[in-house]
């Protein structure tokens, strides 16, 4: 499969990202993401400093379907937002 096949209006670099989750037997279009509210640290340090940047984003993507997650450096889920 080419990158060109998955989206031809896309970047290359989510092309392949979306190549390489789907090499794995993961769909990217439709995640089946299950995330329990304690598996979550909404009051982290992470959180409260990427809290301007993550504002920024969500009002840059105006009313576009998106999903975005805040992991730590070990991959704890710090933030989580999803509109669809």
């Amino acid at each position: 499969m080419r990158t060109s096949d998955i989206a031809p209006n896309m970047r290359p670099e989510i092309a392949l990202s979306w190549r390489r989750c789907r090499m794995s037997g993961l769909e990217p279009e439709a995640p089946d993401l299950r995330i329990e509210p304690d598996e979550v640290d909404p009051r982290s340090r992470l959180v409260a400093a990427a809290q301007p940047v993550l504002e920024q984003l969500a009002e840059q993507l105006g009313d576009a379907d998106y999903c975005v997650i805040l992991a730590d450096r070990e991959s704890r889920i710090s933030c989580y937002g999803r509109r669809s």
